[in-house]
């Protein structure tokens, strides 16, 4: 049976993982959105997107940057800038290369149309290296681990 893996972190709090000295003064970059990775039925009504590309806004906080810029439920976020999405990681480690008011280009489909939209990364103040990483290792949830 295949494996779906989901992300689902309503703030994306990214500039406090690298602890220490990686960390930026100006805060954590934040988008204020939730996401999952898309299943199969996804990528058969998109035959554009290449398999295993992007995440389902599943998540928008009210007032977010993700909001703000356009992102709307259910949109399929793939691309940051000119980097197709592949995994949370990646999309953490685009984010958190960048701070807190950079202006960046995502491009999302919506009704089997792509768009770029520019978002404003917000800054989280409320989430600390706890809450960060704690959202990381809960990133990826296994929802069928086979047979048991």
């Amino acid at each position: 049976m295949p494996r779906l893996f989901h992300f689902l972190c309503l703030f994306l709090p990214l500039a406090a993982m690298a602890g220490g000295e990686g960390e930026r003064a100006g805060g954590e970059a934040w988008l204020g959105l939730g996401l999952t990775k898309p299943d199969e039925v996804v990528f058969t009504q998109l035959p554009a997107l290449p398999p295993g590309i992007g995440f389902v806004v599943n998540e928008l906080t009210a007032g977010g940057p993700a909001e703000k810029a356009g992102v709307r439920k259910l949109d399929l976020l793939w691309k940051m800038e000119e980097q197709m999405l592949v995994n949370e990681g990646q999309l953490a480690t685009l984010l958190r290369l960048a701070a807190p008011g950079d202006v960046v280009t995502f491009s999302v489909f919506r009704e089997g149309k792509s768009l770029d939209l520019k978002v404003t990364l917000g800054e989280n103040k409320e989430a600390g290296k706890e809450v960060t990483l704690r959202c990381l290792a809960d990133s990826v949830i296994r929802s069928d681990d086979g047979p048991t």
